[in-house]
């Protein structure tokens, strides 16, 4: 885990789409969509205007795909 510049040691979330591609947990598409689901949670986090509706959506689709690429479908048919 790389520190930050100044000594502190925890994990830098920006970093973990590149490092998830780089030991082939993800391809470069889902590393995308990653980076993605981040500034997402970012913006809506932090910033004043935050997400509109049509925009969270969009995230929770995103979201759910990534999950099922990594876990594989829900075929319990429950869904989430």
């Amino acid at each position: 885990m790389p520190p930050y510049d100044d000594g502190r040691r925890f994990f830098r979330h920006e970093q973990l789409p590149g490092y998830a591609q780089e030991v082939g947990v993800l391809s470069s598409e889902h590393a995308e969509a990653l980076s993605f689901l981040r500034s997402m949670r970012v913006r809506a986090d932090y910033h004043e205007d935050g997400l509109v509706a049509t925009e969270a959506e969009a995230t929770i689709e995103e979201a759910k795909a990534l999950v099922e690429h990594l876990l594989g479908p829900d075929d319990e048919g429950g869904g989430t």
